[in-house]
């Protein structure tokens, strides 16, 4: 789920329940999405309880924020494009399981989308839920960069394969700066993981997954940087 395709890779039919039946359409479209290909297995219970997906026609990954010592939040960190054009109440999120639509559903009441310091409009975008997400350990946030190439980690939800399937991921990437980051190991970005976080070695989410490379096939290796949005860079006040 690391490697990298567009945004609007993945179709779907969004049932009211939270069942998902997915359906692989093209491979390329004209916006940028994300999935890792590469790195491991999450398990959503264990070690990723704020992990969230994010479905309106196409698929994403959110993280749910907060002060990570009071177990519950109603505050969803994700980007923009992935729900950009659509009303608050038909944006749907899944909180509780390991792959994308899976867990239970949750509503949106509004939204706050992210500015960059300079005023213009950042990929990135809070949903403010109508009901809290409990017994889960929120993602802390920070504005402080880390140092070049530093070990920094994505977690997403993001296909897995060419076939359609999907499951929760993070893999080890390389800080470079405030858009772009490494993989020394080849891990990459793919359908479904765009929106979820950037973490630092703290565990601290400093930006946002936005892109991966512009490859009709997320499995092929690249020479291209996974892009991300840099909380630093934005209106989003600081935790630490």
């Amino acid at each position: 789920m690391f490697s990298s395709i567009k945004a609007h890779a993945v179709k779907l039919a969004l049932p009211s329940a939270g069942a998902v039946a997915l359906a692989v359409s093209s491979l390329v479209s004209p916006t940028p999405a994300s999935a890792i290909a590469g790195g491991w297995d999450l398990d959503w219970n264990a070690n990723a309880s704020a992990m969230v997906s994010i479905g309106t026609n196409d698929w994403c990954s959110g993280a749910v924020i907060g002060d990570p010592s009071i177990r519950h939040s109603s505050r969803v960190l994700t980007a923009w494009h992935c729900i950009e054009g659509y009303a608050s109440q038909n944006i749907q999120v899944f909180s509780g399981g390991n792959t994308l639509g899976s867990g239970r559903l949750y509503r949106v009441a509004s939204t706050q989308r992210l500015s960059y310091n300079g005023g213009n409009d950042a990929d990135g975008v809070i949903l403010n839920l109508t009901s809290d997400i409990t017994d889960i350990q929120p993602f802390p946030w920070t504005k402080t960069e880390p140092k070049l190439n530093d070990q920094v980690t994505v977690d997403g939800y993001g296909l897995t394969d060419t076939q359609g399937n999907t499951r929760l991921k993070q893999a080890n990437m390389t800080f470079i700066n405030s858009t772009q980051l490494g993989t020394p190991n080849g891990d990459r970005i793919c359908t479904g993981d765009s929106g979820g976080p950037v973490l630092d070695s703290r565990g601290y989410i400093f930006g946002i997954i936005r892109a991966g490379a512009d490859l009709a096939n997320c499995y092929v290796n690249s020479p291209l940087r996974p892009e991300y949005v840099s909380l630093y860079r934005t209106n989003m006040p600081p935790m630490s």
